[in-house]
């Protein structure tokens, strides 16, 4: 912050609203989030860290955010059962976790995030973008880049769809435990990834990723029959769930749409906020 900007500060007591207030003013005023609860401020071995608040946005009501870049804690925004979220066009950077979900339902909390850049390169390490654990979750035209472990981890007990996202970059794409849980993929650009760009981690129900965009070595892999390399699932391994690929987009002959990183000036010479969109 520039010598002589005012710093905006909101305290109060447990319960009484300031996470709620604290959005709505960085929404209105073009600003940042940063937490600095004395009891959220840890680094991973539990030692005070400055900036590397614990959870940035702990949601057990409603959160409606747009516009707005969260950066620096390490889980940054985390929805709880009883929560609801619905958060476009938002930047997520430098995290161990970007969006996180908690619940033992299919049902509740119901997540829906559109248009957002999610890149968790961080010195924590350990990034996961998307760690959907129960839920409906739909996840629509979003980047999700440079984790160091996921991209998107879908757990038990979810419903999630993912459609018209680009998952590259990551060291896995997507990982999946489709135990009591509902998992679409449909009309995603998902290659590029170090390790897999799908793996299963374990058995349940078949994971339907129709329409889909793997990439030239993998859409040849597949144009000639071949088990897919950059794919581990009941294929691979009998006791494991199954991925459901067919229909798949042919690399050199689709049109996939083109990601674009947009970035806006902010008025009086604030902080810029980036955020992704889809163009035809």
């Amino acid at each position: 912050m520039a010598s002589g900007e005012e710093l905006l500060v909101v305290v109060g007591p447990t319960a009484s609203g300031k996470t709620e207030l604290a959005v709505r003013l960085a929404e209105q005023l073009n600003g940042e989030v940063i937490s600095a609860d004395s009891v959220q401020i840890y680094s991973d071995y539990g030692d005070p860290q400055v900036g590397h608040a614990y959870d940035g946005l702990w949601v057990s009501g409603r959160l409606e955010l747009e516009n707005t870049r969260l950066s620096g804690t390490r889980a940054l925004v985390r929805v709880e059962e009883t929560g609801n979220a619905d958060i476009s066009n938002c930047l997520f950077t430098n995290f161990a976790r970007g969006i996180s979900t908690s619940s033992m339902t299919t049902t509740s909390p119901v997540v829906q995030v559109s248009k957002g850049t999610f890149n968790s390169f961080n010195t924590q390490g350990r990034g996961i973008a998307l760690l959907l654990s129960g839920g409906t979750c739909t996840i629509d035209s979003c980047v999700v880049a440079e984790s160091d472990t996921t991209g998107v981890y879908v757990s038990q007990n979810s419903n999630t769809m993912i459609s018209g996202s680009l998952i590259t970059d990551n060291e896995i794409g997507v990982q999946a435990d489709s135990y009591n849980a509902t998992i679409v993929l449909e009309g995603n650009q998902i290659y590029g990834n170090t390790e897999f760009d799908f793996i299963m981690v374990q058995g349940g129900n078949t994971v339907v990723a129709t329409g889909n965009d793997w990439g030239p070595a993998t859409t040849a892999e597949l144009n000639a029959g071949q088990n897919p390399t950059m794919i581990w699932d009941q294929e691979d391994d009998p006791s494991l769930a199954a991925l459901d690929y067919s229909g798949w987009i042919g690399f050199a002959d689709s049109n996939p749409p083109v990601t674009e990183q947009l970035t806006a000036s902010v008025a009086d010479g604030g902080t810029a906020f980036i955020s992704s969109a889809f163009v035809n």
